[in-house]
Formats: structure tokens, sequence, C-alpha cells
């Protein structure tokens, strides 16, 4: 068992992020299937590194409790062979392949194209 990313961890991230299915989780870690996120809670494998960092991503509540932290604008990692790119200041999202697949925070008033060509920047480093 992964000690960062024990099983019960999992499901609770999952509830608090309303309670989406596995399949839904599956989809917004860039995977191709939920067969990995049943393994993950029934302890079966252990969550890699990269799906680990973004599930404690998600899990960190709202923006407001990170402003002090001195966090990278990106983290990049490869998930299934898709680029898989974590925007940490606000607007919070998670880009695979240079689209957005989930907003974390709201992202009104932001310029979303400037957003993802800084993230296809950062996917190249």
């Amino acid at each position: 068992m992964n000690p960062d990313m024990p099983p019960d961890r999992v499901r609770r991230i999952r509830f608090k992020l309303g309670r989406i299915s596995q399949s839904k989780l599956a989809q917004l870690l860039g995977m191709k299937s939920d067969r990995n996120i049943r393994e993950w809670e029934k302890d079966k494998v252990d969550v890699p590194g990269p799906s680990a960092l973004a599930l404690r991503y998600l899990a960190q509540g709202t923006p407001d409790t990170l402003e002090a932290l001195d966090l990278p604008r990106y983290v990049t990692s490869t998930v299934n062979d898709q680029t898989l790119v974590i925007r940490l200041e606000r607007p919070r999202c998670i880009m695979r392949d240079g689209e957005i697949v989930m907003w974390i925070d709201k992202p009104d008033g932001f310029d979303i194209e400037e957003i993802k060509a800084e993230a296809r920047l950062a996917a190249r480093d």
C-alpha cells in the first residue's frame, strides 16, 4: 500500500469532489477505464506517484488556503502515454494533451487560451 495514498483516502477524495464515480475520476486523471481506480480502492495495486500527486492536489481544498505555499505554476507528468498538466495557481485546472479536462476554480476573468498556451509550454519543459 502507498502510505501517502491509502485506499480509503482515494474514496474520500472522490466523495469530496462531489461523490463522483470511479469512471469520472479515471477520466479526469486521463485513464481509459476505471480499472485502476477500482484496484486502488480495493488495495490491489499502489497509486503511482503522478496519480497520487494529482489526487493530493484535488484534495487540497480551496485556493485561498494555498496562496502562501511556494508551489510551481505547473506540474507535468505522463499517464497512459498522455501528458497531464496541473495548474497550481488560480484558476487551478487539469489539462490533458493541451485540453482542459477539469476546472478546480471558476475561470471567469482569465484568458483561457493563454492558460492553454502556458500549459503547452510547461508540457515541453
